[in-house]
């Protein structure tokens, strides 16, 4: 079966498997057909982020990609609702009935029966009142916590479930450092994790506490592809803290909380507005909106953040508002956020290498390959990855040995990405490390991490993409002292609100846009990003009704 082998073969692709099933002679009604089409529009709909997709929209995509017209769609559509493959739902606030994958409606559904257990199981009392709070976190982390989270920390240990959403700012660090405190002074123990490696190194060092990815926490089997810890063998915690929430999608949060036993709490941490998870759902936003779970959003920007024109700009951005460069008072002093003009995407390249190679690092002395991170929204065009990886591999390190392998090059001292869940290497997707080494004639590489070094075999140098310039969508979870961000005219396919604010909270000390401001306010106007088809909301109204 030809169809079998799309889906269970890394390259095949499911229209090279389609061609060979016609060239055999496949009816174009075939059941198998029938079902793998399906199959396949549904999985593009969840790459999408999609977790269901309308069933009359499913029957016209059918029709119109692959001429399987109503008799062939209904028999396989039965056939594969039966066997489980397939769930079909009414759903309130849908006009139509509504087709998951089946592994999709078991998250959103599961998520939602855990959300409602949590929230059911009786709470002790705890001891604290507010001022004994805010001691307590001076005496330890010596910060005294402002008045609006010292009111969110009296109130979340009331909660067996909670979640703290802010902008930059506005202190969701320090309110974890502070949760993590009165935790640990309790007696409880608090177990921190990321959806990524970066988010959780990132995490480790701000609280300075062990934090670790979901998938490690869980203890995921790369070898049985599943987790060992689970509802039958749960995870040995009080206190579950889970930052980057919203990078976290419906399959993921499902064996999260199937591995939270009744009597631990779990506080999520994210920013709903940045970019929703690569994979499908709308996880945090959906839990935010269905008002079951307790939320508690910080809205005061610290005085020092106030200060920062990047952390003004991404909070304007968040609003709707167009960013703003402040007019310089002094021709010489340096600032933090810069909006660079250029009409044409071949300006725009060629000013983004000059940046990198020469102009950041010898006014602001930053390291060009360690430092400064360029951030695009595609791969493609002149101004995507793809581009611009060469442009700057060739600025920044065109003299270093390397090493050609599947058609890209590596040399040593250039910045790569892994690009996948490496467990056995203890390497994570979006991982940045340095080439270290290469061994030409048996194709290997040496990679190093921060202070590991990681060997990668031929076959395993496709997990590597070289990091010069990544996608937005790459850089959830990380942070740069410098960023610079293009946003043209072709980039418009991809320009949303979201996009831009998740790039301007990658950077800590610098950013700057190099584009037009068409561009950047058709990013700025765009907040339509949040159209994902999900139903998890829904699921928490019928619990909560």
């Amino acid at each position: 079966n030809p169809y079998q082998a799309a889906f269970d073969l890394p390259g095949w692709g499911f229209y090279v498997a389609d061609r060979i099933a016609q060239h055999l002679g496949f009816p174009a009604d075939a059941p198998s057909r029938s079902r793998a089409c399906m199959l396949y529009v549904l999985e593009m709909a969840a790459n999408e982020g999609h977790t269901a997709v309308e069933k009359p929209q499913l029957e016209n995509k059918m029709s119109e990609l692959f001429q399987i017209e109503t008799e062939a769609f209904d028999a396989a559509f039965q056939k594969m609702v039966t066997e489980g493959d397939l769930v079909c739902r009414t759903v309130d606030g849908f006009e139509n009935d509504l087709v998951y994958l089946g592994h999709l409606f078991e998250a959103e559904r599961r998520i939602a029966a855990h959300v409602d257990r949590l929230l059911k199981a009786p709470l002790p009392v705890s001891r604290f009142d507010r001022q004994a709070l805010i001691q307590e976190v001076i005496e330890n982390l010596a910060i005294e916590p402002s008045a609006q989270q010292a009111g969110i920390l009296e109130a979340i240990l009331q909660h067996r479930m909670a979640i703290i959403t802010g902008g930059p700012g506005t202190g969701k660090t320090t309110l974890v450092r502070a949760v993590c405190t009165l935790y640990k002074r309790l007696g409880k123990s608090v177990f921190l994790a990321a959806p990524t490696g970066r988010a959780a190194r990132r995490l480790a060092e701000v609280t300075g506490r062990e934090a670790r990815t979901i998938h490690r926490m869980l203890l995921y089997d790369p070898d049985q592809e599943g987790f060992q810890k689970s509802e039958k063998d749960p995870l040995d915690a009080d206190v579950v803290i889970v930052d980057e929430a919203s990078m976290v999608d419906v399959v993921l949060m499902r064996h999260l909380l199937d591995a939270v036993s009744t009597k631990s709490r779990v506080v999520l941490v994210g920013d709903r507005f940045q970019l929703p998870s690569v994979g499908p759902g709308n996880v945090l936003s959906d839990l935010i909106d269905a008002g079951a779970i307790p939320v508690f959003e910080l809205t005061e920007i610290f005085r020092q953040a106030a200060e920062s024109p990047i952390v003004l700009n991404a909070h304007r951005v968040r609003a709707g508002q167009m960013p703003v460069m402040e007019p310089k008072t002094d021709p010489d002093e340096l600032q933090e956020f810069y909006i660079i003009e250029q009409a044409s995407a071949e300006s725009a390249a060629r000013q983004i290498v000059e940046m990198v190679a020469s102009r950041i690092p010898d006014t602001f002395g930053y390291d060009p390959i360690r430092d400064i991170q360029v951030l695009t929204p595609m791969h493609k065009g002149i101004v995507g990855t793809i581009a611009l990886n060469q442009a700057l591999q060739q600025a920044l390190n065109p003299q270093s040995p390397g090493i050609e392998v599947f058609g890209t090059t590596f040399r040593i001292r250039d910045k790569v990405m892994h690009l996948r869940n490496n467990h056995q290497k203890e390497v994570y997707n979006g991982d940045i490390g340095i080439v270290e080494d290469f061994d030409k004639r048996h194709q290997k590489i040496l990679v190093r991490y921060d202070d590991r070094p990681v060997p990668y075999e031929k076959e395993e140098i496709q997990e590597l993409t070289p990091a010069y310039a990544i996608t937005v969508h790459k850089s959830q979870g990380s942070e740069y002292p410098a960023v610079i961000l293009p946003l043209m005219g072709i980039h418009y396919p991809m320009l949303q609100r979201n996009l831009l604010y998740t790039a301007l909270t990658r950077g800590k000390r610098l950013v700057i846009l190099i584009g037009t401001q068409q561009a950047i306010r058709a990013a700025v106007e765009n907040n339509r990003a949040s159209n994902r088809l999900s139903t998890l909301k829904a699921m928490l109204a019928d619990l909560k009704a």
